[in-house]
């Protein structure tokens, strides 16, 4: 099991790299898997099956996870029009 601390460190890279896909500009990685929202969303899920349970972590988790949803459903917009 992971400690808090390595958690709560890996849930804000995760935030990070959410920012930066959600920025309309980002094209350094096109092509690559993580330029894909599931990337990020496996990644959040393999963090949040070996967590310590939390309620601050379980929200900003669920806050993460909720930006990736939006992200998946921008993307798949983009890709119908």
């Amino acid at each position: 099991m992971r400690s808090y601390t390595e958690v709560e460190r890996e849930l804000l890279f995760l935030k990070t790299a959410v920012s930066l896909l959600e920025r309309a500009d980002i094209d350094w990685c096109n092509g690559t898997p993580v330029k894909e929202p599931a990337y990020w969303r496996s990644r959040l899920e393999h963090i949040v099956d070996a967590w310590p349970r939390d309620s601050n972590l379980e929200s900003k988790a669920r806050e993460v996870s909720d930006r990736l949803q939006r992200l998946s459903a921008r993307d798949g917009m983009k890709r119908l029009g």
